[in-house]
């Protein structure tokens, strides 16, 4: 379920009034005990003395004057503090009095806290009586309190602190803090500044890492500046198209100058508006596709949703000025459209439309995660060979020909030939990070070697759990080395992938065909490359991976057990601890996993 977007002050309001209209007294005042009695213990007598100062506005007690000259004040003591910390003058001014009360001297400048425990504490203070006289209608003085406040989350990337810095359960919601700023600042600006001045307290030319975080970052919306309030916002419709008119210089500056033009589109000619720019921005700004898309899911227009997702999958890409940049944001854009399918497929209840997205997210991100949900909608329509073959061809033909979710694929389709042919290039070291498909390989030449010679000798054989172990983890493990632009699925109604895969490379195996004498040459790489394993780990003493080396010698030896060889097990076991027999760390990880696998009590 995704998560719905933060209600607008007037709107919840408007909500909150309409309820409480249609309650008595009585009614009332059990509704505020109720709320009361969901108060923690520790917080009672600050909700006491909250419903007190709410009932007499006298309480508040604030100050204007004394508030903006103690949040400027404020403002100028945080930014010494940083400018201490970046010259190295902060031991003179802080350590001693930082060391008293924390206990902490700190000897790295990197280890230095930008703001402090009491810091934070003070600065949701005077945001708190700034937004009292926000709420009293006392705008001027209250953009006087929030402007120093605001100006020190201005600094873009060299901002020190994150806005959710402190352990304090109390947390700051900058969103509606900058709405309320900025309400302020159009409300008080003379007439012939307030565009300029609204833009300005808006941020509508902040920079974004990523186009789609323009429409979810800790801005506000124009709606949430104008809803900010319970009045209505004064000269809000011819504004709106000056509005509109000033962001359209700016739209090829910043994102979210981009996604407030949007806003401005919607509420000045609605969808087919969000349409046509949508259609005229493509491929440089495809940031307008995802408004359109996400305005439809929005008001539950399931069905044009779907036909605008599948728009923008359909879209060729061509050149464009800044097209590192765009590329990476067309694919956000698209990866997005490929969910809207997932997420109105389920809704529809309707299997191909999932399909459909399942088949446009793997196309974008080729992962583990992507393949094993394609393979789980296919199945639903019984087509999970069709789209098993279509996605080895894709991954054949691709950057991730030969990676490990393209070994994974070859295996579920039962092609353990085509994964031998290229796990056999690959090294004896690294399976656990750059090469698991070459563990994987080697679990399941084991494995496979294992369950067919225990078949052909009446199921006498030994059990395999290490090596079925081994199996697992190669299986689940996921590529490390995935394209950093590449995200996966956000869907979080998407199943779990790592338990569907393992599910599947195991009955992909039972469907393996080897002849005698390939499955022989298979088993010679596996012991020569396990054997080399080992080797390689033990010798040169990385003590983080000596488990991994005796898992990887105990699979070679339950595998002889399980094939009616135990003497041939024995002996391997032996040979190695003879070998390394002052390698006392890893002799007792050899210990702990024969006991395990539970495969030769004798040893």
């Amino acid at each position: 379920m995704t998560a719905r977007k933060p209600l607008a002050f007037k709107p919840f309001c408007e909500a909150l009034e309409q309820h409480c209209r249609t309650l008595s007294y009585d009614e009332l005042v059990e509704l505020v005990i109720a709320l009361g009695a969901r108060v923690r213990p520790g917080e009672r007598h600050a909700f006491l003395e909250e419903v007190g100062s709410l009932a007499d506005p006298a309480a508040l007690e604030v100050d204007p004057g004394s508030l903006a000259a103690k949040a400027e004040s404020f403002a100028q003591e945080l930014q010494t503090r940083w400018e201490a910390i970046a010259d190295g003058s902060y031991w003179e001014l802080y350590g001693d009095e930082e060391l008293e009360i924390s206990g902490r001297y700190y000897r790295d400048p990197f280890d230095v806290p930008a703001i402090t425990e009491e810091h934070w504490a003070r600065l949701l203070e005077l945001f708190a009586e700034a937004d009292s006289l926000f709420a009293d209608g006392s705008l001027e003085d209250a953009r006087r309190a929030y402007e120093p406040l605001i100006s020190l989350f201005r600094r873009g990337d060299d901002l020190p602190f994150h806005a959710y810095a402190s352990d304090d359960p109390e947390k700051l919601d900058l969103r509606e803090t900058r709405a309320r700023y900025a309400r302020c600042v159009y409300e008080t600006a003379p007439l012939e500044s307030r565009l300029e001045r609204t833009l300005w307290a808006m941020e509508a030319t902040v920079q974004s890492p990523f186009a789609d975080l323009a429409l979810s970052d800790s801005y506000p919306t124009f709606t949430e500046m104008a809803e900010a309030r319970r009045a209505e916002l004064p000269d809000r419709e011819s504004f709106l198209q000056s509005w509109r008119e000033r962001l359209h210089e700016e739209v090829g500056v910043s994102a979210r100058a981009q996604a407030l033009f949007l806003e401005a589109v919607e509420l000045t000619e609605g969808e087919p508006g969000l349409q046509r720019v949508a259609r005229e921005w493509w491929p440089g700004r495809p940031l307008a596709y995802r408004y359109w898309i996400e305005y439809l899911r929005n008001r539950e227009r399931r069905l044009e949703a779907v036909h605008a997702a599948r728009e923008v999958l359909r879209l060729e890409d061509t050149g464009s000025a800044n097209e590192a940049f765009d590329s990476r944001d067309r694919r956000s854009v698209r990866r997005y459209a490929a969910e809207t399918l997932v997420h109105v497929g389920r809704q529809l209840q309707d299997d191909e439309i999932v399909l459909e997205g399942r088949r446009a997210l793997f196309l974008l991100e080729r992962s583990e995660e992507s393949l094993a949900n394609l393979l789980q909608a296919a199945e639903t329509l019984d087509r999970r060979e069709i789209e098993l073959k279509q996605a080895i061809d894709i991954l054949a033909a691709g950057k991730q020909r030969h990676n490990a979710t393209h070994v994974k694929a070859l295996i579920i389709a039962g092609r353990l030939g085509d994964t031998f042919a290229i796990a056999r290039s690959g090294k004896s070291v690294g399976w656990s990070y750059s090469d698991c498909a070459m563990g994987l390989c080697f679990a399941a030449i084991l494995a496979h070697s294992a369950d067919r010679d225990a078949r052909r000798a009446g199921g006498g054989g030994a059990g395999t759990p290490t090596i079925k172990r081994l199996l697992v983890e190669y299986a689940e493990a996921p590529h490390p080395f995935i394209d950093p632009e590449v995200k996966t699925s956000s869907d979080e109604e998407a199943d779990r992938p790592n338990s569907y895969l393992v599910q599947v490379i195991f009955e992909g195996l039972t469907q393996a065909g080897l002849g005698r004498e390939t499955a022989a040459s298979y088993l010679r790489w596996a012991e020569k490359v396990g054997r080399a394993r080992v080797d390689h780990i033990v010798s040169e003493k990385h003590r983080g991976a000596y488990r991994r080396a005796a898992e990887t010698l105990v699979a070679l030896g339950e595998y002889y057990a399980a094939t009616a060889r135990p003497d041939s097990a024995a002996a391997l076991i032996q040979e190695y601890r003879e070998r390394f027999n002052r390698h006392i760390a890893f002799k007792r990880e050899l210990r702990e996993v024969l006991s395990e696998s539970g495969l030769i009590t004798d040893l």
